[in-house]
């Protein structure tokens, strides 16, 4: 009998505050997000925050143009985490590994005049939003963009 596995998930919301780029003792870029997703129903209304990881290029991309506000989607897996606090207590946590973003407005360097400055493409041709997927390398090896 063959075992199927699925750990895959993808929200789209509002990244919570300014995303604040760290370095790992290897070198390995890392950003923690929040993202914010509502869902609406005809008698109640009810926010989700996400804690969201990104590493490498991907993370590099997200802090140079996502800013708090930015509605985003990010595609990755589920990572459950547990540890022991200071005070010896044992806590749980679940956060998304993110492998791909793409960013569907709230550029950080959108300009007010409707045109996006990652690229110079306007707004209005729909082309602000650019895909980045996250591509496994070996360590030290040169991302491919």
């Amino acid at each position: 009998m063959s075992s199927i596995y699925l750990n895959e998930v993808r929200i789209i919301g509002n990244v919570g505050s300014e995303p604040a780029l760290r370095k790992t003792t290897s070198g390995m870029a890392v950003l923690n997000l929040s993202i914010a997703t509502t869902y609406k129903s005809p008698k109640s209304e009810r926010t989700d925050w996400h804690r969201v990881v990104l590493f490498g290029v991907l993370a590099e991309h997200a802090a140079r143009n996502l800013r708090t506000g930015s509605s985003v989607m990010v595609g990755g897996r589920l990572s459950n985490n547990k540890w022991t606090d200071d005070a010896g207590i044992e806590r749980f946590s679940t956060e998304i590994v993110g492998d791909s973003m793409q960013i569907i407005n709230g550029w950080k360097t959108e300009r007010s005049d409707g045109a996006d400055g990652a690229d110079g493409a306007s707004a209005a041709n729909g082309s602000n939003s650019t895909p980045v997927k996250q591509t496994e390398t070996e360590p030290g090896a040169d991302v491919p963009f």
